[in-house]
């Protein structure tokens, strides 16, 4: 019995390796932040490569920056070359969320390579709230700005870091172009709910709730505390006004200050009954202890009543303003005071009793003052406020 085999052999050639133009972008997304500034430059490069090998290729670039998948502007490379970085302008395409990255054989960029896409990653701004409703252009809201619309419970936030604003009302805007738009909107049902709370706790006589300012004040004890940072207290449409700096006005300006202190009064004063208190009494000379009675023509004093100790009380001599006029003294304090005119001798008011003067005559510029009478260790009755 005889076997046969039969050997084939079969000759097999390698097939040839792949060749292909690859690009690398370095980082692989590309970060901005809130006023559209890139962070890092995107590096490209590209590389012919084949099978396991590599090598750089001058290609002629091209970038399309696009939101949405929609162009919104495209860059060149001046020349070709293997390498290029890119900046993204800080002035526009502020709401581009991709770049494709193109690289091509010729100049006139019609015989295409290779082409990848790198994301935009954009730091998010801080949101910050402008008053009244949605402004038109000119006007231009910048990166982060919001408002709220009341009447279609929107609130509407600008997320462009490039200022500017849309041909027309952001409800709208969004409505029709929700991929391009630069606006943000978010139904207003959190803030609504807010609002409803704070208008069951707070009361609106008092505060109002839309716009979270106080209308008037009112509290359970009639007691406030606090500092008065700037502005002023004004009551009563101005009849009572209280300033920062510590001035003011009573009774409808009739009572003013300055905040050095100055005080005018342009109705009627009367003085029934003068208080005398060491240290805050006006007119106590410097070492606290001698009080002066008054001698300007625009003060009147028929009386007055000292209640703490003072050394001495010294009469005027102006003999114009007190000539013919008495002046009673009453000491409810339990030392003496001595009552001088223009020199020595002077007179005693016992404690707990009271002196009657009168100013009847002059030698040369003094006032001479009589004593009429002096009651001593008696109860004094005198009149009260």
């Amino acid at each position: 019995m005889m076997v046969t085999a039969v050997l084939s052999v079969v000759a097999v050639s390698e097939p040839d390796p792949v060749e292909y133009v690859d690009i690398e972008c370095q980082p692989a997304a590309i970060s901005v932040d809130c006023n559209n500034v890139q962070m890092v430059p995107l590096k490209l490069k590209a590389l012919h490569r084949s099978g396991a090998d590599a090598a750089l290729l001058d290609v002629f670039w091209r970038l399309h920056v696009q939101s949405a998948g929609k162009d919104l502007g495209t860059a060149d490379s001046p020349g070709a070359s293997s390498e290029w970085e890119y900046y993204l302008p800080s002035d526009k395409w502020g709401n581009a969320d991709s770049v494709i990255v193109e690289a091509y054989r010729d100049s006139a960029r019609e015989t295409l390579l290779a082409q990848k896409r790198a994301s935009i990653v954009r730091q998010n701004p801080s949101p910050f709230p402008v008053e009244g409703d949605w402004k038109p252009l000119p006007f231009k809201y910048k990166n982060g700005e919001y408002f709220l619309d009341k009447e279609k419970g929107f609130v509407f936030m600008w997320m462009n870091p490039v200022a500017g604003n849309s041909d027309k009302h952001p409800f709208f805007d969004v409505a029709q172009n929700p991929d391009t738009t630069s606006w943000k909107s978010i139904q207003e049902y959190p803030l609504l709910g807010t609002q409803l709370l704070l208008a069951r706790k707070i009361d609106a006589d008092l505060i109002d709730v839309d716009k979270l300012k106080v209308k008037h004040l009112d509290g359970a004890d009639g007691t406030f505390t606090g500092d008065l940072k700037s502005g002023s207290v004004n009551i009563a449409g101005g009849k009572t006004l209280l300033n920062k700096d510590g001035s003011g006005k009573l009774a409808n300006g009739a009572v003013s200050w300055t905040k050095e202190g100055d005080v005018d009064f342009s109705g009627k004063v009367h003085l029934n009954k003068v208080t005398i208190e060491r240290g805050v009494t006006p007119g106590i000379s410097q070492n606290g202890q001698i009080w002066k009675v008054p001698d300007t023509a625009d003060t009147f004093m028929d009386h007055m009543v000292i209640t703490s100790a003072l050394s001495q009380v010294a009469l005027s001599s102006n003999y114009d303003f007190w000539g013919g006029r008495s002046l009673t003294i009453f000491n409810v304090s339990d030392g003496k005071v001595k009552i001088f005119g223009s020199g020595e001798p002077g007179i005693y008011v016992p404690g707990n009793g009271c002196i009657h003067l009168e100013c009847i005559s002059s030698t040369g510029a003094l006032a001479i003052w009589g004593v009429l009478g002096i009651i001593e260790n008696t109860f004094i009755a005198f009149p009260v406020p």
